[in-house]
């Protein structure tokens, strides 16, 4: 069995839905408008580590639910495991 450390990166491609859950991540949050983070698209690549991913879709992610990444696939680097 390999391990991997949640400080490690994975990649995903966001759906529509997914799109839609990170752009909102900061609403509730009242900032200028200037530091607000740039809004993605479906399609769009997200690279980060694992545990922000499931800070950010966690809450989004159960059977029956709309999935927030293509394919349910989340792509990590070979590297990053260990035995």
């Amino acid at each position: 069995m390999k391990s991997f450390n949640i400080n490690n990166y994975a990649t995903v491609t966001l759906t529509e839905f997914g799109a839609k859950v990170y752009n909102a991540r900061y609403d509730d949050i009242i900032m200028p408008e200037k530091y607000n983070p740039a809004k993605v698209e479906a399609g769009h690549v997200l690279r980060a580590q694992l545990w922000s991913l499931f800070q950010d879709f966690g809450p989004h992610i159960s059977l029956g639910m709309v999935n927030p990444f293509e394919g349910c696939i989340m792509m990590f680097d070979m590297k990053d495991f260990e035995e």
